[in-house]
């Protein structure tokens, strides 16, 4: 793996401003702002028209693509992957995020919501949920190289998984280390989700869930960019093993969102493509990022810090041009980064040179970069 919403939708900065951005940057002892800058000329992409309205819980979205073929045998390994990989890549809709409110870098360990008889919120899997979660690991093993090294690095850490039964659970998985059995990692799966989903779709929630333990992105606390690793992977895992793509969508092995036609994991795909690939909107710009940030963490993350970048949780000051909030101080009860912590963040998201290094070396956005061209952009 390389190195890497709902009040406040601002506007971009025009491509002009960019040679201005580090003018309304606090002064030198500031670090680099991160993520604004676009990608080189070889990375950009003819993308589809966006249309409709948005929903509740997803970004706006175009319709689907036609549906994509299934896949029966895992695809060749492709040999022109620009990025480099770490041994165990990191690449989650409404899990609950990565860390609590006194824990930067683990999942929340809230006891109420324990996998404890005592406290009933999680129950093991019936024979036959078991069954379905091993279907969706085998397949996601076979057909996605970034599900792949999650899976192994959760098996590994002898990870389990739970069922939340509350049948109106309004999320679909989430993740936790369970501090009465050995502090285990463990994901948990709602009622609906093991019921109703597919494979592929079992498969992407589980994936987005592992990254909490994922030990390369440790560095990564709680920010809108650990979101944004999570639902990345989870997008890249569903098109990985369904062979999907903005011209093909599986759109029967995902998620009906409310059963209103809206497809989640490819609203978040689309978002994502067109985050990386733009060569107008820097990716802490983008609708995917700012989705995320301003929406999906106030109402799915346990800890408020997701709802800020880490620039903003370095500076503690908005950094959201356009908006009446800008340069303005964020609430004091969000802990601070040190800059120790900012740096290492900040390089396993964007890259040493905030731009994902053209790929030589390991952070998210360049190896997200690599993944779409490699993919043709779409």
């Amino acid at each position: 793996m390389t190195k890497f919403l709902l009040s406040i939708l601002w506007a971009s900065l025009p491509v002009a401003a960019f040679a201005q951005v580090r003018a309304i940057l606090p002064a030198v002892s500031a670090p680099t702002l991160r993520g604004i800058i676009l990608p080189t000329a070889g990375f950009s992409a003819s993308l589809p028209t966006i249309a409709g309205a948005p929903s509740a819980m997803i970004p706006f979205l175009s319709a689907p693509p036609a549906a994509a073929p299934v896949l029966v045998a895992a695809p060749a390994e492709k040999a022109e992957i620009v990025a480099k990989q770490p041994v165990a890549s990191a690449l989650t809709h409404l899990g609950r995020a990565a860390a609590s409110s006194g824990d930067e870098f683990l999942p929340s360990s809230d006891g109420t919501r324990q996998f404890d008889g005592a406290f009933a919120s999680y129950r093991a899997p019936t024979y036959v949920e078991q069954g379905k979660i091993d279907e969706s690991l085998r397949r996601g093993a076979q057909l996605s190289p970034v599900a792949r090294d999650l899976i192994n690095e959760f098996r590994n850490q002898d990870g389990r998984f739970a069922i939340d039964p509350d049948g109106q659970a309004a999320y679909h998985g989430t993740a936790f280390r369970d501090r009465y059995n050995y502090n285990r990692p463990t994901v948990a799966l709602t009622q609906d989700t093991i019921s109703n989903g597919s494979w592929a779709f079992i498969l992407a929630t589980i994936g987005r869930e592992l990254l909490n333990f994922n030990g390369w992105y440790q560095d990564v606390p709680a920010s809108a960019e650990r979101l944004a690793i999570q639902y990345a992977h989870m997008a890249l895992i569903f098109a990985e093993a369904t062979n999907g793509s903005a011209r093909a969508w599986s759109t029967n092995l995902d998620h009906n969102h409310r059963n209103e036609g809206t497809y989640f994991v490819w609203a978040w795909y689309e978002k994502l493509l067109q985050a990386v690939t733009s060569t107008t909107t820097g990716f802490i710009e983008s609708e995917y990022f700012v989705w995320l940030r301003d929406f999906v963490a106030g109402q799915t993350a346990s800890n408020p810090a997701h709802q800020y970048s880490l620039y903003e949780r370095l500076t503690g000051r908005y950094y959201r041009p356009g908006t009446q909030i800008h340069d303005t101080p964020i609430p004091a009860d969000i802990p601070r980064l040190t800059q120790t912590q900012h740096d290492a963040a900040s390089s396993r998201v964007y890259g040493e040179d905030g731009n994902g290094d053209n790929g030589a070396n390991a952070n998210l956005l360049g190896y997200l970069r690599s993944w779409f061209y490699n993919r043709g952009n779409k």
